[in-house]
């Protein structure tokens, strides 16, 4: 324990002895310390400001590992030992190497900017993104009944009408476990007639839902409609973790943005835009299928808003969707109010 108390001792009066001398970092010094019979301890110094990197070296353990080599070696001499050694392995624990080592000043500075770095951060990670696909079918009720209970000749078939959509979607934590996803999508719904020989027709006071007499075999009958939309989706979920980041030295480093399978739950709203409506029409005639489409707007609304509810666990998440304004302009076509479920992907 002599030669460490004696190597600390030293470092400090060199520390001492250099701060106080002038404004001039250009210095050139030598202390030779002797200890025991025949060795000494040489500290040279070139520059007055890497003494500040001094007291990030652990005096102790470089004692301790040249009286370790030098039992195992004794062929070897010192000189060759240290100067094989890299001097990052002596830095006490949470410093950087020594190529990072800089003056009081310089690192009071580093500190003000990894502040700013620290915020980026957070934004960045804060904020994660997708390209998310909604899958599944959609329908419409009339006062909160299915048209097929009554019959009505603008009545769905169930399995036959699909709903897709694609969109670029958001998600930012905005508390713990509190997220809101936000984004922009486009969609289609394909309302198939249940029966195939409905046509829907236009007129000056709306339309209408009629059998067509002229052709015998339909295949099938359904309106289509494309539209550009928007959501706003708070989302409270249970199993993704807030952004873990870890403190490494003077700066900050992000751990990642880590999940953890569980359950997730959200309920928002959506408003879009009519692109395209159409209705298309498929017949067999001689063995061969024919297809009609009729674009126009058949006084569909142009615009429309609803609730969207959104269901996850694990890697499964379902989707519910309802327009809460009609299908059609007021007084142009039955009351419907269209909704859509399935997976998300």
């Amino acid at each position: 324990m002599k030669i460490y108390k004696l190597i600390s001792s030293i470092a400090l009066a060199i520390t001492i002895g250099f701060t106080s001398m002038g404004q001039d970092n250009s210095v050139q010094d030598t202390v030779i310390v002797n200890f025991g019979k025949t060795s000494k301890i040489v500290f040279y110094v070139n520059d007055k400001n890497d003494l500040a990197s001094l007291e990030h070296y652990d005096l102790n353990a470089i004692a301790n590992d040249l009286r370790v080599k030098l039992q195992e070696k004794d062929s070897v001499s010192a000189k060759e030992i240290i100067e094989t050694e890299s001097s990052d392995k002596f830095l006490k624990e949470n410093t950087e190497s020594t190529d990072n080592l800089v003056p009081n000043k310089t690192i009071v500075e580093k500190n003000k900017r990894d502040s700013v770095d620290t915020r980026t951060l957070v934004k960045k990670y804060g904020t994660s993104h997708s390209i998310n696909f909604d899958l599944g079918l959609n329908n419409y009720l009339q006062n909160g009944k299915f048209p097929n209970d009554n019959n009505e000749p603008y009545s769905l078939s169930p399995w036959g009408s699909w709903y897709f959509s694609i969109g670029s979607v958001y998600k930012s934590q905005l508390s713990g476990k509190l997220f809101l996803e936000y984004g922009a999508n486009v969609s289609w719904h394909n309302f198939k007639f249940e029966n195939d020989k409905i046509r829907i027709q236009k007129n000056a006071n709306g339309v209408t839902f009629v059998e067509d007499p002229t052709v015998t075999d339909f295949v099938k009958s359904k309106l289509g409609t494309t539209h550009l939309n928007i959501s706003l989706v708070p989302v409270i979920d249970f199993g993704k973790k807030q952004i873990v980041r870890k403190k490494v030295w003077e700066r900050w480093d992000n751990d990642g943005d880590r999940y953890k399978n569980g359950f997730r739950i959200g309920l928002g709203g959506y408003a879009g835009y009519k692109l395209a409506s159409h209705a298309k029409y498929v017949i067999e005639e001689d063995n061969d299928k024919k297809k009609n489409k009729d674009k126009d707007s058949f006084y569909l609304n142009n615009w429309r808003y609803g609730a969207r509810l959104r269901i996850g666990f694990r890697g499964t998440d379902i989707f519910f969707n309802y327009d809460m304004n009609e299908l059609f302009s007021e007084d142009k076509g039955p009351s419907l109010n269209a909704f859509s479920f399935g997976i998300t992907l």
